[in-house]
């Protein structure tokens, strides 16, 4: 059940807010039902100078102040007056309380859905495409504000309505009767008219928000070819597709959502108008009457808002279901089908052992490797060396344990690699070969963010002299503290590529895995890097490389052909 569902998206101290705030609400219906209670006195002893007479107990409460008979409806104007006072007070604390919960768990909810969709296996991110997930995290969050809010405003409503409902049937049996019987029926069938359609249209809009994250990514990520290729008006067309039908599916939801105020405006006046012909035919007493419509009228004009936000918190409940289905699949992390050792000081020490592994992608009816039986000693420099699509990439993946093998074992220290936890990353560093780079300086690009207080200046600068950096950031106004932007927009390709050279030999890692890392190198600049990387003999080295070897770099080849890997 939808409601199910939403509920348990809250944690256990947002479900403890969600309970004290409706208690709250509870104490708000008692205030208005207060308020409300007092209009009867008020318009009956306008209307009819014998009121406390016919009412003993409220002449009894009255003596009591002693004032004149004459003062009375003046009183009962104070007494309203002060708990109107004393219950927009509360309520103005109620709001604040209420909002500031409502946005709070739409932000942690968030949070908690990119914490486990991040944490998700590599094959995972490899079949969902980013915009997609974007999406959720930022569009559909706020989807799924709304449909907390709306929970908590069903219950406050119909707590809210039942109040009034008692209080009114306590006062006139009869006009409760006919009043609540009309809202139920035309309710109802109102409802059915709206509710499948907000269902459509909740589905219309999360397909195209999706296609505008994905339509804005490409744009500019892509900005140069669409500039070079002139495409950028049909980038822009594209866009304005998807926008003008993001912009249809809210403004019909726009009209649902408002429809039920004027429905209800229009069947309030013919609820009192029947109300009002019914009561004037089954009594004499017109001034009762009139004090009784009076009541009614204010009833109705209090509880129309909390129908209206019943009718409209079953069609967010519509409108949300295709968000609410994915939080549910994605909020609550599946357990692992095996254990994580704990491991906090796990270090590289012997050798990694490839025994009878196949591979396939899940996706695909063919193996991609096959029997791969070989070991990797530490302080091995090896150059992976294989034909485009030859598994190369798919090697290192497995390696660095972003994909699980089919059958077979990656043995890593005597421990099957699916054992380890992510502690095995902790001993290599990757450079694939486009780099990601934050718009941030050189220095945090490099060292990741690391607090100032740990970072290490002379590592720092010998790891940019390693990847043959030095000279390039000298050369800059603000030395290794400028600003590189957008995914390093203002550097060159091998700028980058050292720079991801020395982010991995600044981590310190026993193992460096170079994926075509410097492709965008010139030659001579490629051959001193790889005279440095050489240098250190105590890491281990995995290198797929365009030219497979390097004679500044001693290493044994590794071919990957066939789905087979051998050393030659």
């Amino acid at each position: 059940m939808v409601i199910n569902y939403i509920w348990n998206f809250l944690e256990q101290s947002e479900k403890k807010t969600f309970v004290i705030l409706i208690c709250l609400s509870v104490i708000v219906l008692l205030l208005e039902i207060i308020s409300i209670s007092t209009i009867f006195p008020f318009i009956y002893s306008l209307v009819d100078n014998n009121f406390l007479e016919k009412y003993e107990y409220i002449n009894q409460i009255y003596d009591l102040f002693g004032l004149k008979k004459s003062y009375f409806s003046v009183f009962i104007l104070f007494v309203l007056l002060i708990i109107i006072l004393i219950k927009n007070t509360f309520l103005s604390f109620f709001f604040w309380e209420e909002s500031k919960f409502m946005y709070q768990t739409q932000e942690k909810i968030s949070k908690r859905l990119f914490s486990n969709l991040i944490n998700k296996d590599y094959a995972f991110h490899l079949k969902n495409n980013s915009a997609d997930l974007i999406t959720r995290i930022r569009t559909d969050s706020v989807v799924i504000r709304e449909s907390i809010y709306a929970l908590f405003n069903l219950i406050q409503s119909i707590i809210f309505i039942s109040g009034i409902m008692f209080f009114l049937i306590f006062l006139e049996p009869l006009g409760f009767s006919i009043t609540s019987a009309t809202f139920l029926i035309l309710g109802s069938l109102f409802y059915k008219f709206t509710s499948k359609k907000t269902s459509e249209i909740g589905r219309i809009r999360q397909e195209h928000e999706i296609a505008r994250t994905k339509k804005l990514q490409e744009s500019f990520s892509g900005i140069k070819e669409i500039k070079t290729f002139l495409l950028k008006n049909l980038f822009i067309k594209d866009y304005a597709n998807i926008t003008n039908t993001v912009a249809k599916s809210y403004a019909i939801r726009g009209l649902i959502v408002k429809l039920p105020k004027v429905f209800l405006e229009t069947l309030v006046l013919v609820v009192i108008i029947i109300l009002t012909l019914i009561l004037f035919e089954g009594t004499s007493d017109k001034p009762k009457v009139f004090a009784l419509l009076s009541v009614f009228a204010i009833a109705a004009i209090k509880i129309i808002p909390h129908v209206y936000s019943v009718l409209n918190a079953l069609n967010i409940f519509k409108f949300s279901s295709k968000p609410i289905d994915y939080y549910k699949q994605n909020l609550i992390e599946k357990e692992k089908n095996f254990s994580l050792e704990e491991a906090p000081n796990l270090k590289f020490k012997d050798k990694i052992i490839f025994k009878n592994v196949y591979f396939k992608y899940p996706e695909k009816n063919d193996n991609a490797l096959e029997n791969l039986n070989f070991e990797i000693n530490k302080g091995d420099k090896i150059f992976l060396k294989g034909p485009t699509g030859a598994g190369k990439s798919t090697l290192i993946d497995l390696i660095l344990g972003l994909q699980n093998v089919t059958s077979g074992e990656i043995i890593i220290d005597n421990k099957n690699i699916k054992k380890l936890s992510n502690n095995w990353l902790s001993n290599i560093s990757y450079v694939p070969q486009s780099i990601y780079l934050f718009d941030d300086t050189i220095k945090n690009n490099v060292t990741l963010g690391e607090d100032d207080k740990d970072f290490n200046e002379r590592r720092f600068f010998e790891c940019l002299k390693a990847a043959e950096l030095s000279d390039f950031v000298n050369s800059l106004p603000n030395n290794e503290n400028s600003i590189i932007g957008e995914v390093g927009s203002k550097i060159s390709g091998g700028q980058k590529q050292r720079i991801g050279i020395a982010r991995a030999l600044y981590k310190k890692s026993e193992i460096m895995i170079l994926d075509e890392a410097t492709n965008a190198l010139d030659k001579i600049t490629e051959s001193k890097v790889f005279k440095n990387l050489g240098k250190l003999i105590d890491k281990t080295f995995l290198i797929i490389h365009h030219e497979g070897t390097s004679k500044n770099f001693d290493a044994q080849i590794l071919e990957i052909k066939d789905k087979k890997a051998k050393f030659i």
